[in-house]
């Protein structure tokens, strides 16, 4: 999977050290382009499971944030559910997924 971070997020040091260290992470997979609808409007579906990080390395500079790929082998069943984001992780999501077909700008600013 990937994951993407601010540049200089702390967060990197803290994977970098579950994986040294072998400890147990939680990790959330999020699909944006899929909201929830009646009890979880404004959150988005997703998959939480629990694991350790086996692989971390760096794939990708952006001018504000930093891509790294990582391997998770996962422990127990993983949950399916919805899960709430805020402003700037939905931002920094859809930074990097944008689709293959050319936009206008305004459908880029939408």
């Amino acid at each position: 999977m990937n994951a993407l971070f601010a540049k200089g997020d702390e967060n990197v040091k803290k994977v970098k050290a579950a994986l040294l260290k072998d400890k147990v992470v939680e990790v959330w997979e999020i699909n944006t382009a899929i909201e929830g609808t009646g009890e979880n409007a404004g959150k988005y579906e997703s998959c939480y499971y629990n694991g350790y990080i086996t692989e971390f390395e760096l794939t990708a500079n952006a001018e504000d944030f930093t891509e790294y790929s990582l391997t998770v082998g996962v422990f127990g069943e993983p949950k399916d559910g919805y899960a709430t984001l805020t402003q700037e992780q939905l931002e920094a999501a859809q930074y990097v997924f944008k689709d293959t077909v050319v936009q206008t700008a305004a459908e880029s600013n939408s």
